[in-house]
């Protein structure tokens, strides 16, 4: 149901939290396979990423016991980003000796000492979840999401010509052996955020999603479902 009940939290309530962090996993899994068919690897990888990441986040709303303290420190992150934000464009303004901006000083008084926390880390949330293996599908991919040594190696290709081998660039680099699991581990990512959210809303639909999980699970010829099914 599109329409969502707006409670005294306002948009800090754990159902529209859910319910966005639902859809945003629904628009990456939508975008996986149009980057993969471009034969954009790297990037489909890093959007899978981001499916774990938002299932991490909907298993720990998801326990009840978590549930206050995850949704603090995300406002607390919230907070805290905007602040370090804001100092960073007073102090640059300083520097470049440009006029005082009296909105963007008038935000910063706004925070009133309240400067915020950083947020839990991917790895946090997993272990309050119940996706705590998953972490080391999202610490994998976030080898791509990255500009690390792994990542910019796909770049990379070797040429051999007349017995001489040269170092190529590959502006879009080919898939490698292990990539056909990409979109297998974006299933996986998405069902575990279907299931997180299914009891989150206990919306009564986990017969069907452990119908839907295993009938992946045989395509995929994986004879597993995913966590917490």
């Amino acid at each position: 149901n599109p329409k969502l009940v707006v409670t005294d939290k306002g948009t800090a309530d754990p159902n529209i939290i859910a319910a966005t962090l639902f859809c945003r996993s629904l628009t990456h899994f939508k975008a996986i396979p149009i980057l993969l068919k471009e034969g954009l690897i790297v990037e489909a990888r890093t959007i899978v990423r981001n499916c774990f990441e938002n299932a991490f986040w909907l298993a720990a709303l998801a326990e009840s016991d978590e549930r206050d303290e995850a949704l603090r420190r995300m406002g607390d992150a919230e907070l805290f980003s905007r602040h370090q934000i804001g100092q960073f464009a007073m102090q640059l303004r300083g520097e470049q000796g440009a006029e005082v901006n009296e909105a963007l000083r008038e935000a910063m008084r706004k925070f009133d000492g309240k400067k915020g926390t950083s947020g839990p880390t991917p790895k946090d949330l997993a272990k309050l979840g119940q996706f705590k293996s998953a972490y080391l599908f999202y610490a994998e991919y976030s080898r791509d999401a990255h500009p690390t040594l792994h990542s910019l190696a796909r770049y990379l290709s070797r040429l051999e010509e007349n017995g001489e081998v040269f170092k190529c660039l590959d502006a879009v680099p080919s898939g490698r052996e292990g990539d056909e699991f990409t979109i297998r581990h974006a299933c996986q990512a998405v069902l575990s955020a279907m299931f997180a959210a299914n009891e989150i809303w206990a919306a009564g639909e986990a017969s069907r999603l452990t119908e839907l999980a295993e009938e992946y699970s045989s395509l995929a010829g994986l004879g597993i479902v995913p966590d917490s099914a």
